[in-house]
């Protein structure tokens, strides 16, 4: 909404920036732990919270992923 109202919106836009970076600094903090993940199959579990909603349409998705 601010960028359409044309107002800067640089602190939102930093937080959208480093998580968007969380998952791949997750798979290179798993790496460096269990060494080579070619070929490998990894599991994550994981949680979302919204407060006061059930609503998880802006959570990361889930899903399996070949690395």
């Amino acid at each position: 909404m601010g960028r359409e109202a044309g107002v800067p919106v640089r602190i939102v836009e930093a937080v959208m920036e480093v998580n968007e970076r969380q998952g791949a600094r997750m798979v290179e903090k798993i790496r460096k732990s269990v060494g080579q993940l070619k070929g490998r199959r990894l599991a994550v579990l994981g949680l979302s919270f919204k407060p006061n909603t059930s609503d998880v349409r802006e959570s990361p998705p889930c899903g399996s992923s070949r690395l």
